[in-house]
């Protein structure tokens, strides 16, 4: 019986540490907080061993256009809050971005520009930990934030986070 344990425990160890969980979220219209979306994952978050949770190292959220309606009901109501409070061992987060809906960002006002990047930073600081790495795709986040000083002073607010 201990063998198998030991096996269990280093296969298990092998598959999920090696993983990265993607997470799709977008802008919302609403407020321009940053929001996930439900899915199947939640489901597999919430029946996972704890232990097999801690495991994971590494989520990409990949952040798209803004979603249109209110704010996701039911029973999990902020995805990404919920999937960060179940991965304790998170040191490294990307956040990618669809290169389509980068490219109509820079027509937006510059008050709504400001806007997103003031909410995704704060959204940031306020709920990942400063020992998780953030990392992104400077390109197209400097065309998602509206330009490269946007994305520039939400990159050192990041970086300074306590």
């Amino acid at each position: 019986m201990l063998v198998n344990k030991q096996v269990y425990d280093e296969a298990r160890k092998c598959f999920y540490g090696k993983q990265n969980l993607l997470i799709h979220a977008s802008v919302s219209k609403v407020d321009s907080s940053l929001q996930g979306l439900s899915g199947p994952i939640h489901d597999v978050l919430d029946d996972m061993n704890p232990d097999t949770l801690k495991l994971f190292k590494d989520i990409t959220i990949i952040v798209g256009d803004v979603m249109t309606g209110g704010p996701i009901k039911g029973r999990i109501t902020n995805p990404i809050n919920h999937a960060l409070s179940k991965l304790a061992g998170v040191e490294r987060i990307f956040i990618g971005f669809f290169e389509e809906d980068c490219f109509h960002r820079h027509t937006l006002p510059q008050q709504y520009q400001d806007m997103y990047v003031d909410k995704t930073k704060k959204w940031l600081i306020d709920n990942v930990p400063a020992s998780v790495r953030i990392e992104w795709d400077r390109p197209l986040a400097s065309e998602f934030f509206g330009g490269e000083d946007a994305e520039q002073r939400l990159w050192q607010a990041i970086q300074q986070r306590a």
